[in-house]
C-alpha cells in the first residue's frame, strides 16, 4: 500500500487490512464488532498527527491514562469525550464513532435512518426483493441515501462481500470507475462497476448499457456487520 492510500483509509476512519486502498469507505455495525476498533482507529488517527497520549489527553480534558485505557479497549469514552477526540485529531465528526457499538450515545446522536430499497445482486442479476421500506441507521453524511443489502459474491474483489449493506447516493453523476447499482432492463437489479458505458464485475459478467438500463446512484460506503 502507498503512504498516500494508508492516510486516506485512516482519515475516513476504516479500520482495515493492510492490503485494501480503495476509496469506499467500510463502515461496521451492530455489538458483534471488534471491541478494540474503536481504540485502535482512535491510536493510528493520533499517530497521523504525530502526537502522544500526553498531548491528546490535555486537548481533550482527560489523563493520559484515559487515553490508554480507551486506545487499548479498556475503556469507552462518553459521548462528550468522543466528540472532543475527534475535534482534537482534526477528524469529521462521526468517523471515529463508527467503530463504537450501534448503541453508544455519540453513535445515536449523530445518526439518521435510511429506507432500505431491498436486496440487490453482485451475482447474475436479479431483481431486489425482502426488506424494503425497512429502516438502516447510518452516520448524518448519509442522509440523502438509500441502502440495499448484497446477495453474492462476484464482487468480493472490490471489497463487498455477501451480506454488506451497501449504501448509495442517488441522482449524482458517475464516472467510468465508480461502482453503481443500476437497473438492468428484463433482468434486475445489480451492483457493478461502471467502466467505459459497461457494467462489469471481477468475474468476467459485463453488460453494455442500453436505453432501457438505468443507474440508480454512486456507491459510497459499505456497512459491514460481523458476528
Amino acid at each position: 500500500m502507498t503512504q498516500e492510500n494508508d492516510n486516506r483509509i485512516i482519515t475516513q476512519g476504516i479500520l482495515l487490512s493492510k492490503q485494501l486502498s480503495i476509496n469506499t469507505p467500510v463502515l461496521f455495525l451492530g455489538l458483534t464488532m471488534d471491541p478494540n476498533a474503536y481504540g485502535e482507529a482512535v491510536r493510528l488517527a493520533r499517530i497521523r498527527q504525530k502526537m502522544t497520549q500526553v498531548e491528546l489527553a490535555a486537548l481533550v480534558g482527560i489523563t493520559q491514562g484515559m487515553v490508554a485505557h480507551i486506545e487499548t479497549g479498556r475503556r469507552q469514552p462518553d459521548v462528550d469525550t468522543a466528540l472532543k477526540i475527534e475535534r482534537a485529531l482534526k477528524i469529521s465528526q462521526g468517523t471515529l464513532s463508527s467503530h463504537l457499538p450501534e448503541s453508544h450515545g455519540v453513535n445515536l446522536a449523530n445518526s439518521v435512518s435510511i429506507i432500505m430499497a431491498g436486496t440487490v445482486g453482485v451475482g447474475p442479476p436479479s431483481v431486489a426483493e425482502g426488506e424494503y421500506g425497512e429502516m438502516l441507521s447510518v452516520g448524518q453524511e448519509f442522509a440523502n441515501c438509500i441502502a440495499y443489502r448484497v446477495r453474492g459474491s462476484s464482487m468480493t474483489e472490490e471489497h463487498i462481500q455477501d451480506g454488506d449493506f451497501i449504501i448509495v447516493r442517488p441522482g449524482v453523476e458517475v464516472k467510468s470507475g465508480d461502482i453503481v447499482v443500476a437497473w438492468v432492463e428484463g433482468e434486475g437489479c445489480v451492483c457493478k462497476k461502471l467502466q467505459r458505458g459497461k457494467l462489469r464485475s471481477p468475474d468476467g459478467w459485463a453488460h453494455t448499457l442500453s436505453p432501457g438500463d438505468h443507474v440508480y446512484g454512486k456507491l459510497v460506503a459499505v456497512y459491514r456487520r460481523y458476528h
